[in-house]
């Protein structure tokens, strides 16, 4: 882990995102702290994002707080605003007053936060889909250090969704290898806006896009845009997605940023290591 991060560093990155969490608890915890302590010491300034899936201690806060890299932040992904939906999709890790406990110590403690919200999954109703985009709005307006977005959720290979559809009542659109690689193969799919199954007694794929777009998309603020105003702008980057031309923009700023790095010479030395 030190290495990569140092590599990345190196060969010019500033952002960088570490997707872990390692059971068991005290492991989890330990693993952190420790890697903490060795990015502090190598003076690694990354600015990170740290993705939870429990909710973090005080001292991984401060921790966390206390590293070279600016603007850092963590990411906790509840998925749904409603516990039971979160039970019956075996993701109920914490309650949500335990999530604005942390959120407010993450106040607190001066740490950024992102929570992170999905739509599309298993047992969910039109009215849920509403009213989390209320408890988004309410989040963002109780924390001063929350971020709040949401996306589509994909149905994935090997997945629950996907090995046991009738336990959560899915129709899969995705069934065999060859499914998946036609669907990723098209150009201008979206994978944060596309499902690949229909559930029972739920909203459609089709009318879930539209709750998504009027209810949780946080793409252009409310605040400022009209739903005229956002709906244009959304379909032109819809339009531009299609077209191919985020990925030309991609691929040049890419060969910009290359052209300006030079390649580095490789670390000589025997590899520093956090001790187990």
């Amino acid at each position: 882990m030190l290495d990569s991060l140092r590599d990345i560093q190196r060969f010019g990155f500033d952002t960088t995102v570490l997707p872990l969490d390692p059971p068991p608890a005290p492991v989890r915890e330990k693993f952190y702290l420790a890697l903490f302590e060795a990015i502090k010491k190598e003076e690694i300034s990354l600015t990170l994002e740290v993705e939870r899936y429990h909710l973090p201690t005080r001292e991984f806060l401060r921790k966390f707080h206390d590293l070279p890299g600016k603007n850092s932040w963590i990411t906790l992904s509840p998925g749904s605003h409603k516990e039971e939906i979160r039970r019956k999709n075996g993701l109920n890790r914490y309650s949500n007053s335990e999530l604005e406990e942390c959120l407010k110590m993450m106040d607190e403690e001066g740490v950024n936060s992102l929570v992170y919200f999905w739509a599309g999954q298993p047992f969910e109703t039109e009215k849920d889909l509403k009213e989390m985009g209320g408890y988004m709005r309410h989040l963002r307006n109780k924390f001063k250090r929350v971020r709040c977005r949401a996306s589509m959720i994909e149905i994935e290979p090997a997945s629950p969704m996907s090995s046991y559809p009738e336990h959560y009542g899915v129709m899969p659109q995705r069934r065999s290898f060859m499914d998946y690689y036609q669907y990723h193969g098209q150009a201008g799919r979206n994978p944060f806006l596309e499902m690949g199954y229909e559930r029972v007694g739920c909203p459609s794929q089709t009318k879930t896009k539209t709750l998504f777009c009027r209810h949780l998309c946080t793409r252009f603020d409310r605040r400022w845009a009209s739903p005229l105003v956002r709906k244009t702008l959304c379909n032109v980057a819809a339009g531009m997605w299609k077209s191919g031309m985020f990925g030309f923009l991609d691929r040049m700023g890419r060969a910009a940023c290359h052209s300006r790095v030079p390649l580095a010479a490789p670390p000589t030395g025997e590899t520093n290591r956090i001790p187990s």
